[in-house]
């Protein structure tokens, strides 16, 4: 958390993949944290802000810029 917060996912199996979006959700909004799709399968978040949950999911995007359904969130407690 000092460093910020590092997610990491699986690749997709999709031969036209163009990479991934990161979302963080925070009061219920998602915000998405990247400009253009990622081809890495992780990304460092250095300002998860300061509430005490904060929760992410990813989707694909393929070479057409179709975006995928999200993953399943992924919660982490950012402060007890």
């Amino acid at each position: 958390k000092e460093n910020g917060v590092l997610i990491a996912w699986e690749k997709s199996a999709e031969s036209d993949l163009l990479g991934y979006n990161i979302y963080r959700v925070g009061a219920g909004r998602p915000e998405k944290l990247n400009n253009e799709p990622l081809r890495e399968t992780s990304f460092l978040d250095t300002e998860p802000g300061n509430a005490r949950y904060v929760s992410y999911y990813i989707t694909a995007v393929d070479a057409s810029g179709n975006e995928s359904g999200p993953s399943r969130e992924l919660v982490i407690t950012l402060r007890e």
